[in-house]
């Protein structure tokens, strides 16, 4: 009987310990399993970390062609097509290059960046506008507001804030307050002068909401528009009236236009009163340089002829 319980206990002892082995080996097993899964895990994101880093080094390194292809012809003069290849940046290179896209949308260029790193290329194009319209605030010089008193009559309908005329944005300031100068308001001897401060790169035009009070007929004009910017570039525009020229109001005064230079965009439902928009095309000695201020330069009589400005924005740009 001993000898079998001793042998009971062996067996017993046996089987024990093979279940506590084969537990262990099974606990090796699960932990190397878990193991590889952390190191797996690990190296798939380092690599996707890695090739997600180098994507956003691609795309910079693109936008920072395209930003170099826009510097390179709007504001170094450039000509269309303009091709830069290899250009070194950071630790990669970006091939660039800029042509005209008028073609497909009117007043465009566009800029292509290829950008190449680490083995990888990316490309990126952008469309830029190769001209823009700048209206420009007048609330700073405004001593009138139309129609609010004598010698103003019969205004109506015209529009004020942020508004479109002659399919050209203008900015009237302000609604409910002064919105346009006059030279009528103005006090002191001739010349008054509206001399206005701007910073405009190539400009090519210059838009005017321009009238006047009462005006007269003359191969001598009283007034002018003078244009001036950097590097001696300068345009002077005659107002001769009833040609560049002429009242606000329908009436015994100036009465015509020359429908070229100046044409209507904006009369009332009784055709009394209308304005005018003056377009001034700057010869090319301001291609490249800075407008830096716009003048109105007025010789008329308080009786005789007076200038009234309502908006005036700026082309500009390659």
């Amino acid at each position: 009987m001993s000898r079998g319980k001793q042998t009971i206990r062996t067996r017993r002892g046996k089987s024990e310990k093979g279940s506590i082995t084969l537990f262990a080996i099974v606990a090796l097993l699960i932990s190397m399993m878990l193991v590889f899964v952390v190191v797996d895990t690990a190296m798939t994101t380092r690599l996707f970390s890695k090739r997600l880093d180098n994507g956003n080094r691609l795309y910079l390194l693109a936008h920072a062609g395209t930003e170099y292809g826009y510097w390179k012809y709007v504001w170094q003069g450039e000509n269309l097509p303009y091709v830069e290849n290899n250009r070194i940046m950071g630790n990669g290179t970006v091939t660039i290059k800029v042509e005209d896209n008028a073609s497909n949308i009117p007043d465009t260029f566009k800029v292509t960046a290829t950008s190449k790193y680490a083995g990888k290329n990316f490309v990126l194009t952008e469309t830029y506008p190769s001209r823009r319209w700048y209206p420009v605030s007048l609330a700073p010089y405004a001593n009138t507001r139309y129609g609010s008193a004598f010698p103003w009559t019969l205004i109506t309908g015209y529009a004020e804030g942020k508004v479109t005329y002659g399919g050209v944005p203008f900015l009237i300031e302000n609604v409910g307050g002064n919105n346009c100068w006059n030279a009528f308001y103005m006090t002191g001897a001739n010349p008054r002068t509206l001399k206005i401060p701007v910073s405009f790169y190539s400009v090519t035009e210059i838009h005017l909401l321009l009238n006047t009070f009462w005006g007269k007929s003359s191969t001598s004009p009283q007034s002018y528009i003078e244009a001036m910017g950097t590097n001696g570039a300068y345009y002077k525009k005659d107002l001769n009236g009833n040609d560049d020229v002429r009242d606000y109001n329908l009436g015994l005064f100036t009465n015509s236009i020359n429908n070229n230079t100046t044409k209507q965009v904006y009369t009332n439902a009784l055709n009394t009163t209308r304005l005018d928009k003056i377009i001034l095309t700057l010869p090319n000695t301001f291609d490249n340089q800075i407008l830096t201020s716009i003048q109105l330069v007025d010789n008329g009589s308080d009786t005789g002829q007076r200038l009234s400005l309502f908006g005036v924005t700026v082309h500009a740009g390659r």
